[in-house]
């Protein structure tokens, strides 16, 4: 397996590789360590009319940014894994998702560092555009008092097809069928806002009705991708709300470590599973988190 990690020197992940490796397996995985150089425009301008300084500016960056990579370079391969290193300049984001898609890279891993308040605030767009714009599965780590081991997954599902395929994909790339691992499988009905507010209390009464039969019948074809997977005992769930909110709630409330979910399949609404759940998960939730997409041929 492939895993993309971007590495951030100026507030690195402590145990960002004793965290990576509680997740995935990454024994025979090739790893490439990424680090970009992203410098503001206006700044840049200033920089460059320095006389000799950009240059010897360049120069401390690589060699911070080798100090950093080198150690979690060794503390990889000591893990199992084939290790490389690379810096880029450009904007992290689009660098992250070019790396990752040029690379055929299967995981991107996002480890925000040690951040103040203010920068928390900003993470989320950050990690919200990696998601949105890189290929493949996207694993946000996050630092959480007591998750030191995956015991607990919860998967989001919703019937479509990237939900069947992140299914398919998370129990691969995580050996779920290998480890001791309790796996949840988590539909949420909600009728929508104006089905309650315009329609007669029966009608209302008989959609919700519907919408948990179908809901019984998503989870029982998640349940079955599970079983041809090697992972006999899922545990189904279904629950009413807003499917974002209730998955975190859950996974709070049961001490989850990690939420898998597609990215790009709602049914009645093209984006919405990127849009609104993924991008909610990614933002709010307190947990690890990983965003699968389907790879389609040519794309």
């Amino acid at each position: 397996m492939k895993v993309l990690i971007p590495v951030d020197i100026t507030h690195p992940h402590d145990d960002l590789t004793e965290h990576v490796s509680w997740i995935l397996p990454l024994k025979g995985s090739d790893i490439k360590l990424l680090f970009v150089k992203e410098i503001l425009p206006s700044y840049e301008r200033v920089v460059s009319s320095m006389a000799d300084f950009p240059d010897d500016w360049a120069h401390q960056i690589d060699k911070k940014a080798g100090e950093v990579l080198e150690p979690l370079k060794i503390r990889l391969t000591e893990a199992g894994a084939k290790v490389t290193a690379e810096i880029v300049s450009g904007s992290p984001e689009h660098m992250i998702a070019t790396v990752a898609k040029d690379d055929g890279m299967a995981v991107t891993v996002v480890a925000p560092g040690q951040h103040s308040n203010i920068e928390r605030f900003f993470l989320g767009s950050t990690s919200s555009s990696v998601v949105k714009l890189t290929t493949g599965t996207v694993l946000l780590l996050r630092d959480h008092r007591g998750h030191d081991e995956l015991t607990h997954v919860i998967f989001g599902v919703d019937g479509s097809e990237e939900s069947d395929n992140a299914l398919k994909i998370g129990a691969a790339q995580l050996k779920l069928a290998e480890r001791k691992v309790k796996v949840t499988v988590l539909h949420a009905v909600s009728v929508p806002p104006l089905v309650s507010m315009f329609s007669p209390a029966e009608v209302a009464v008989s959609v919700q009705k519907n919408m948990e039969m179908e809901g019984e019948t998503i989870l029982a074809a998640a349940l079955k991708i599970l079983k041809d997977a090697g992972i006999e005992n899922a545990e189904p769930r279904l629950v009413q709300g807003e499917a974002s909110w209730e998955l975190m709630r859950y996974a709070d409330h049961a001490n989850a470590q990690l939420i898998i979910t597609g990215a790009g399949g709602h049914k009645f609404v093209e984006h919405a599973l990127v849009g609104s759940v993924a991008s909610r998960i990614v933002t709010h939730a307190k947990c690890s988190t990983a965003i699968i997409k389907k790879i389609h041929n040519g794309s």
